[in-house]
């Protein structure tokens, strides 16, 4: 499940900013454009959040508190923000916060 949450979110970096980069340059491919691609970040976005909150659950390392803080974090910035805004939370997931699903204490 690890590895499957590493391949999706860097597969949702490389929509997010190939879509950013589409919609800064007014760039369409098709019906691919940059609108169609941030969309579609954000469906792979709330895909790597379910896995994440899957790993989370399913971890025994890491302390209640620590892991509402975690799906606080993911679900305020899931709904509120928009664009490459929301990548800040996986990325510092990824960073810091797989290391404490596996870590013994």
């Amino acid at each position: 499940m690890l590895r499957l949450y590493r391949i999706l979110f860097f597969l949702n970096v490389i929509i997010m900013l190939f879509g950013a980069l589409l919609k800064i340059t007014h760039i369409a491919i098709g019906f691919l454009n940059g609108n169609s691609l941030m969309f579609i970040g954000k469906l792979f976005s709330a895909l790597v959040l379910l896995i994440a909150y899957f790993l989370m659950l399913k971890s025994t390392q890491m302390k209640v508190v620590e892991k509402a803080i975690w799906m606080l974090l993911f679900g305020v910035v899931f709904v509120f923000l928009e664009g490459l805004i929301i990548l800040l939370p996986g990325l510092l997931f990824y960073l810091i916060g797989i290391k404490r699903l596996f870590s013994k204490e």
